[in-house]
């Protein structure tokens, strides 16, 4: 009977075989994302490999080694892809589809994808896809509204037209609602107020020297622009060496007015004076 139970027996495994087959299933499963259990023989040595890469943190079931489905889903929309979900589904290996439904609805909840309708149907997007709100949605439909009704009845309606002013407003309302609309009105903001700092810098500028006044520079932009942001567009200016900013050689030669209006500089000094660039002379 002994003799028996050791010939029934599974042999004994070669660590060396086993290494190996651990390191080509780990390379299969990141370029296929699952492998099936029943294609790795001898059974003994599937059930090994799968004992060791579930520790490393991959899934098993009764008939796959996979890739964690979040991981799987993460990756195919990864890089700005949009699938639909049969796409989706051919690029996840190792589950069933009302496995990969749960995971497609938890990344949804978790905020990781997005469905978004484009063309004629519906795709699945990475979560941080720039999309409308349902808000958003709402304003857009009511404003793009009221362009299709006017153009309807223009269309319909011989010798009538539309003013091209009145279209453009109405598109550039809907612009407004656009992800980054509204980081572009500040970056215009930003430019503008720039632009404004350079030209006064130029206006106070003294001849002799060729340097201006920062204080004279502040009053310049006043009362359109408060001293603390004229300061800080000031900084801004220097960041991007479009000025060069001096500090004061003397802080007794600055009346305490002047002073409030002088960014502070290195060492505790105030940034008095202003030098225009050859960046901010263009």
């Amino acid at each position: 009977m002994a003799s028996a139970r050791r010939r029934a027996a599974s042999p004994a495994l070669d660590e060396a075989q086993v290494a190996a087959q651990l390191a080509l299933l780990r390379r299969q499963l990141e370029a296929q994302g699952g492998v099936k259990r029943s294609t790795i023989k001898p059974r003994a040595l599937a059930e090994r490999l799968a004992r060791s890469l579930s520790e490393e943190g991959c899934e098993i079931n009764a008939t796959w080694i996979r890739r964690p489905l979040r991981e799987q889903i993460d990756g195919a929309l990864a890089h700005g892809a949009a699938l639909d979900r049969k796409s989706l589904a051919a690029q996840v290996r190792g589950a069933s589809a009302a496995e990969l439904q749960r995971a497609l609805l938890e990344a949804e909840r978790e905020g990781r994808l997005r469905r978004v309708w484009r063309g004629k149907g519906e795709v699945l997007l990475v979560g941080s896809a720039p999309v409308l709100s349902g808000a958003q949605l709402l304003r857009l439909r009511a404003t793009l509204g009221a362009l299709d009704k006017a153009l309807a009845r223009a269309v319909r309606t011989k010798g009538l037209a539309l003013l091209a002013s009145d279209v453009q407003q109405v598109l550039d309302d809907a612009a407004q609602l656009l992800p980054g609309a509204a980081a572009g009105a500040e970056d215009g903001k930003e430019a503008t107020a720039l632009r404004s700092v350079i030209t006064a810098v130029g206006a106070a500028r003294d001849g002799n020297t060729g340097l201006s006044f920062v204080p004279d520079i502040v009053r310049r932009l006043s009362p359109a622009m408060p001293a603390a942001v004229a300061q800080e567009m000031l900084l801004l200016a220097a960041r991007r060496e479009l000025v060069e900013l001096r500090p004061e050689g003397g802080l007794g030669r600055l009346t305490p007015e002047d002073l409030e209006l002088c960014p502070p500089g290195p060492a505790r000094t105030r940034l008095s004076w202003a030098r225009l660039l050859e960046g901010g002379q263009g």
